[in-house]
């Protein structure tokens, strides 16, 4: 997440695609700053179609694929200045 940058060239200069982007923040003004992002998740996943395991979940769906891009993402916020961040959200659903 950051201010004026274009989310399109993260995916170029990493070589991973996102799950979402926003690029709101690459058009907007010194003065009226908009945050854009670029996010990389997992699927959803729902009880009924297997166990849900946070731990492995996060360390092979998420980790283990950004791992080889590890030294470009920090030298990528580094010189945009941006704020990276690993997080865990749950969405429970009654349905």
């Amino acid at each position: 997440m950051g201010y004026h940058f274009n989310p399109d060239d993260i995916t170029s200069m990493l070589g991973l695609e996102p799950t979402s982007t926003n690029d709101a923040g690459a058009s907007g003004s010194l003065d009226k700053p908009v945050i854009s992002s670029w996010e990389f998740s997992t699927e959803t996943i729902t009880s009924e179609t297997q166990d849900l395991d946070i731990y492995k979940l996060i360390d092979d769906e998420i980790l283990k694929k950004i791992e080889p891009a590890k030294d470009k993402i920090i030298e990528i916020c580094k010189k945009q200045n941006l704020s990276p961040r690993i997080g865990v959200v749950l969405t429970l659903s009654i349905d």
